[in-house]
């Protein structure tokens, strides 16, 4: 546990030996592990006797392994004022000054010879979570003489703040960008939004096809056999959560919305239970957007570059810049593994949106009897699947999917382009 430091740099530090403690608070949950020096080799005494003279109390050591760090609960709060953070590196530590109550730690950058602000959570951790390995706490004392050591002074109170405003200035900057990002794309898609709206309105009042609630609770199935085309929505059982629609929200649905007696060959029929969900969230992958085409198109933007720049870290493109088409639409199909025959041909459902484009959907796993299709296919009634593979985003209202015809087919190869 204790570790020499080579001769050169005792000369500059102005001591022999070094270790680490882990800290285990009683109400902070983790802090940082501590850099302890000292001329004689350290046991739990001598790291009590450390950590007392930093300002803890309580302190309860316990050895780790051999090679490990100690450990030690501890009480009491840590120190007021700006601290210290290093970076380990074998031998070699990067300071890093982390001003009070600073969501930002401040590092020196080669690349840009000179101080930066960077986000403390490159090293710092809250209760739940495990200390990062290689982070640790220095005194300032420490850190002077570390910084030393490298051939670089430590950070002024001004170059602090330069950091810190440097990082203010682009927070802001980012997120003008963003604002005029989102109302561009949402002043070219508000017609569109508005027609859609008012469809949903119209769909709203068209009652499903099942009424009675005793026999919503186990709707009959509908007889259908591959290649037959029915209305994806039949009736709508389960869960919706929508938001306020002027806000940016994430809009989540999961329901049940059709039954069928699917016949799959000479008497073989599978009693299979459809249902529909929607999450917004993040976009990834290539996607589709069918009741607003030109949508998709906003992923080769050029203008959506602008939005990642080097610091902060970018943010995904979001349901927040798709006004019409914020959703993910996956179906899953529920069977009885039973009724299955052997051997198995996967399923897909070929869905065709108002307007006429077709998708078909490919199953999350290619074997599985109860399938989950979140990505699809373009679909040519000759060719079959055609073109990339492509997530599926819909508008925020479940009404729209009344219009959505399906039939099921056999699966297209799955494969990735």
């Amino acid at each position: 546990m204790n570790k020499e430091y080579p001769e050169e740099l005792r000369r500059v530090l102005g001591v022999r030996y070094w270790t680490l403690c882990v800290l285990e608070p009683e109400r902070h949950g983790f802090d940082l592990p501590q850099l302890l020096w000292a001329n004689e080799p350290y046991d739990a005494a001598g790291v009590e006797r450390e950590l007392v003279d930093r300002g803890w109390r309580d302190v309860s050591v316990r050895s780790g392994s051999r090679e490990g760090a100690w450990v030690a609960r501890v009480g009491g709060d840590p120190p007021d004022g700006d601290r210290w953070v290093g970076f380990l590196h074998g031998q070699r530590v990067n300071v890093a000054r982390w001003p009070q109550q600073s969501p930002y730690l401040i590092l020196h950058s080669e690349r840009d010879r000179g101080w930066r602000a960077s986000a403390a959570n490159a090293a710092l951790y809250d209760k739940y979570d495990c200390p990062l390995p290689g982070r640790i706490g220095l005194t300032p004392h420490q850190a002077a003489l570390l910084a030393r050591a490298q051939g670089r002074p430590l950070p002024t109170d001004a170059e602090v703040a330069a950091a810190l405003k440097a990082q203010s200035d682009l927070q802001q900057a980012f997120s003008a960008r963003r604002d005029r990002f989102y109302a561009a794309r949402t002043a070219r898609f508000a017609a569109e939004t508005a027609g859609l709206r008012a469809e949903a309105e119209r769909l709203a009042a068209v009652p499903p096809a099942l009424q009675r609630e005793r026999t919503l609770a186990t709707p009959p199935p509908v007889p259908v056999r591959l290649g037959e085309s029915f209305p994806l929505v039949r009736f709508l059982v389960g869960l919706a959560h929508d938001g306020p629609t002027r806000t940016r929200s994430r809009r989540a649905y999961r329901m049940r919305c059709n039954r069928l007696d699917l016949t799959v060959a000479d008497g073989v029929t599978l009693d299979l239970t459809l249902e529909v969900a929607m999450l917004g969230g993040p976009f990834w992958g290539r996607i589709a957007t069918p009741y607003v085409p030109a949508e998709a198109d906003l992923v080769g933007d050029p203008a959506f570059p602008a939005l990642k720049p080097p610091s902060p870290p970018h943010t995904c493109l979001s349901s927040e810049v798709f006004p019409a088409s914020p959703l993910h639409l996956t179906i899953r199909g529920e069977v009885d593994p039973a009724t299955v025959p052997e051997p198995w041909r996967p399923l897909g459902i070929v869905l065709t949106f108002p307007g006429g484009p077709e998708y078909v959907t490919v199953p999350l796993v290619a074997t599985a009897v109860n399938p989950a299709w979140h990505t699809a296919r373009r679909y040519d009634p000759k060719k079959g699947a055609v073109g990339a593979e492509v997530n599926l985003f819909v508008p925020d209202d479940i009404n729209l999917l009344k219009p959505v015809r399906a039939r099921l087919v056999h699966a297209p190869a799955h494969r990735r382009d």
